[in-house]
């Protein structure tokens, strides 16, 4: 048996790509969603139901993270833990899975870098840092945090980047008018607005700004700082 452990951002996506692999190897699997998305594995167990799959082949598990999940990742069944997710929760369930002598595979979340080069516009930087940082809120594991631009084209970016994310009104994800959706949790609300953090040099004048959308949802914009920069040889 296969345990699949699935974070909130991505949970049909990286599901269908845990399950897809213990299938293929003939093993059944057993997937814990995220407590925020307890719904749609439930419905892929459903289609996987209605097409023929067996009963017991592809199990989902739902609540909260910490005991479930370890129940899971120790149970005598399981032969592999596949596990999506924060750095400092792979490492506990590497801890886990090894003390047992399971094989595990973990993919973590990173800390990712772009580099623009002088061949391309003000515009097309600005096109590429919206789509790498931004892209679902940017609660992404592959999300770019830093980026790298030549000097010389600096001041330019920075003024194209602060018209575009000044209009990112934060509005419901059902709406296509909608640019920047909510962010997941309030655990990544205060992820996001804790890391805002005064720059080294100079900064585009702009202010974090928290916002709570109709219903529940929670938003927050995230400002870009301007910082010393150098040309690559």
């Amino acid at each position: 048996m296969v345990v699949g452990i699935v974070p909130w951002n991505f949970s049909i996506m990286i599901a269908i790509w845990k399950l897809a692999a213990a299938l293929v190897c003939g093993c059944t699997i057993v997937l814990k969603p995220s407590e925020y998305t307890p719904l749609t594995l439930l419905r892929v167990a459903e289609l996987a139901k209605a097409v023929g799959i067996p009963d017991g082949v592809i199990n989902v598990v739902n609540g909260a993270g910490g005991e479930i999940a370890q129940r899971l990742i120790t149970h005598p069944a399981c032969a592999k833990v596949s596990f999506t997710g924060s750095v400092a929760t792979g490492e506990k369930v590497q801890q886990s899975a090894s003390a047992s002598g399971k094989r595990v595979t973990l993919e973590l979340g990173g800390k990712n870098a772009a580099l623009f080069l002088d061949d391309l516009t003000p515009e097309a930087m600005v096109n590429g840092i919206i789509e790498a940082g931004y892209l679902n809120q940017g609660q992404i594991c592959a999300a770019a945090e830093r980026f790298y631009l030549p000097q010389g084209k600096l001041d330019a970016v920075l003024a194209l980047l602060k018209d575009k994310l000044s209009a990112f009104a934060p509005g419901s994800p059902l709406d296509e008018r909608t640019l920047m959706g909510p962010l997941a949790n309030r655990q990544q609300y205060d992820k996001v607005c804790g890391s805002f953090r005064p720059p080294a040099t100079r900064a585009i004048p702009s202010s974090a700004a928290a916002k709570r959308c109709r219903g529940r949802a929670i938003s927050c914009s995230r400002p870009r700082s301007k910082c010393a920069a150098k040309r690559a040889p």
